[in-house]
């Protein structure tokens, strides 16, 4: 091995030392001077178990990554591009699974956000080429890149009436889509990771298997999931000194979870609720009651508002 080459390989190995605590995160700019991936930030790691999902989910996802790239090999001899996709549907805050499994991985992320007006299909072809093999390719909310197509009594194409404020500023098309997926550069061990609030809205051509391979639905927390993230923001060995007549911490996490209606909430809208109490695990046990009704009622005059926009906008097309 030549001089230059030792160089290069233990400024390779050092920056994947320097990297383990880190999960390196490649983004896209308008003004990108040559690089399309002219942005990187590193987000601390974080450790799969502090993602508070159905039981078994988030390992399962890991463990079929790790399959898929430790059989490199079994894909060329079967003559099987070597890419697998996820999509992972549900309330907001899946993306936080991601870069957990990018850390246990080692592996980089490079995102792409569909919904910017600088991104066409062109732009998504250099993209692909210009991503590393081995790497996580994360396109968050990929529902609000473009409509949907259906079909009408004619058979022609068309689309979801949605409302104006819907409407995307992408220059990406759902051919070009597709054609990012299926392309050459789209291979090389590359994982794509897709995330949408909307399923429904995804064209089926881009949900078949070979684009997206596992379809990954999260759901609106349990008693149990709220139970374990009471316990994540207040471990045991922090609160070890508190007072003997005070409740115990299992005691509060049981009744802060209690508290939580079944099916109701996000993790993400809990952890925001128990951000507010941070080192005061009694006002949170004692307080999500409150919370909860004031949450509702939110709720409810949001679905209000929302139904009464759709009405407006029903009868604004009425006229036209």
């Amino acid at each position: 091995m030549s001089a230059l080459s030792e160089l290069v390989e233990e400024a390779r190995l050092r920056y994947l030392e320097s990297s383990k605590s880190y999960v390196t995160v490649f983004t896209t700019d308008a003004v990108n001077y040559g690089h399309v991936f002219s942005n990187v930030k590193q987000k601390p790691r974080r450790p799969l178990d502090t993602v508070i999902l159905e039981d078994g989910l988030a390992e399962s996802i890991l463990e079929d990554a790790v399959e898929f790239l430790e059989m490199e090999d079994y894909y060329v001899e079967a003559g099987i591009p070597h890419r697998r996709g996820y999509l992972l549907h549900g309330p907001p805050g899946v993306a936080s699974t991601i870069y957990a499994i990018a850390g246990e991985l080692g592996l980089e992320i490079y995102a792409l956000s569909l919904a910017s007006s600088y991104i066409d299909d062109s732009f998504l072809q250099r993209a692909m080429s210009a991503i590393p093999k081995r790497s996580i390719v994360l396109i968050e909310d990929i529902d609000c890149a473009f409509r949907p197509r259906e079909s009408d009594h004619s058979g022609a194409a068309t689309f979801h009436g949605y409302p104006p404020m819907m409407a995307s500023s992408s220059g990406v098309t759902l051919s070009g889509l597709l054609n990012m997926l299926d392309g050459v550069g789209s291979e090389e061990g590359k994982l794509f990771f897709a995330t949408t609030n909307h399923i429904d809205r995804l064209d089926p051509a881009l949900l078949r298997p070979g684009r997206i391979d596992r379809k990954i639905l999260y759901k609106l927390s349990t008693q149990r999931q709220a139970l374990a993230l009471f316990r994540r923001f207040f471990p045991a060995a922090r609160f070890a000194n508190r007072p003997a007549c005070e409740p115990t911490l299992e005691q509060l996490g049981a009744r802060f979870a209690a508290g939580v209606p079944q099916h109701l909430f996000s993790t993400a809208q809990l952890q925001g609720y128990l951000l507010t109490c941070k080192m005061q695990p009694m006002e949170a046990a004692s307080g999500i009651g409150a919370w909860v009704e004031a949450e509702l009622i939110a709720m409810k005059e949001e679905r209000e508002e929302r139904e009464g926009r759709d009405t407006d906008t029903r009868a604004d097309v009425v006229m036209v």
